[in-house]
């Protein structure tokens, strides 16, 4: 962990505010603050994903992954966001009712699968640069049932533009691979153009590194953006021209995991 990120989650014990929608005057925010991010109903489907994360877990089997021989089941761990945060995802889909749903950064698929669970028919593209990664983890999500989830290997910056040809309109993108403002950056200016009033945009990492916090910054203050909620690990960027410009920095702290 750098200094900055102790620094900044010092801060966030301290100063996050919002907890179960305390203080939110705005009804939508509100709503999607208490029905959404801290909904405690378990999903059926939160079960199937478990099971492939439990069978990470207790894998023996390793990847090559950069010249190092990693073992799965400590992969599952660095790559993957826990169950009560990656369950926010499946609900922030739910909600939003996206037609086109955009990954990058598939590490082993299990978020893949949490944006994938709640519509068989929505349209989920998944790109990850680590082929080793993509194709074991793509054999789980077929193995797992998730028919609607197509897996891209390759740089996100050359695969983004074809994958946004057949699209008619991004309506969810998920960035759980950047690792400096310059990756997000480049991958929103592909993006943007496809980005409507109905889009939502969530980018992991946002206290990473003093470059991710600024580019996290960078997209509270666009103009397309109207919501933003902080929650730390990530954040979650709404497209609403209808909502008032508001930037929530939110107190979550999950009391249990499924």
């Amino acid at each position: 962990m750098t200094i900055h990120y102790l620094k900044n989650y010092v801060r966030y014990l301290f100063c996050s505010r919002h907890w179960r929608g305390y203080g939110i005057h705005s009804p939508f925010v509100f709503e999607l603050v208490t029905k959404v991010i801290e909904e405690k109903l378990p999903y059926y489907k939160y079960g199937l994903v478990e099971k492939v994360r439990k069978i990470y877990q207790t894998s023996s089997k390793s990847l090559s992954l950069d010249g190092e021989e990693v073992k799965v089941s400590s992969l599952v761990k660095r790559l993957s966001m826990d169950p009560s945060h990656a369950q926010v995802m499946f609900r922030l889909v739910n909600k939003f009712k996206p037609k086109n749903v955009v990954e990058t950064g598939m590490g082993l698929g299990i978020t893949t699968m949490y944006l994938a669970a709640p519509d068989s028919k929505l349209n989920v593209v998944t790109i990850e640069r680590r082929k080793v990664l993509a194709e074991f983890a793509s054999s789980y999500v077929r193995k797992a049932g998730f028919r609607n989830v197509k897996v891209e290997e390759g740089d996100p910056l050359e695969r983004l533009p074809k994958v946004l040809d057949a699209m008619e309109s991004l309506d969810f993108l998920y960035m759980g691979d950047c690792r400096e403002a310059e990756d997000v950056e480049k991958r929103l200016d592909i993006c943007l153009p496809k980005m409507g009033e109905q889009s939502v945009l969530v980018v992991c990492g946002i206290y990473e590194n003093e470059s991710m916090t600024e580019a996290w910054r960078r997209i509270q203050a666009l103009d397309k953006v109207r919501v933003t909620l902080d929650l730390f690990k990530y954040g979650i960027a709404v497209f609403d021209g209808k909502l008032q410009k508001e930037d929530y920095y939110l107190r979550y702290f999950p009391d249990f995991h499924i």
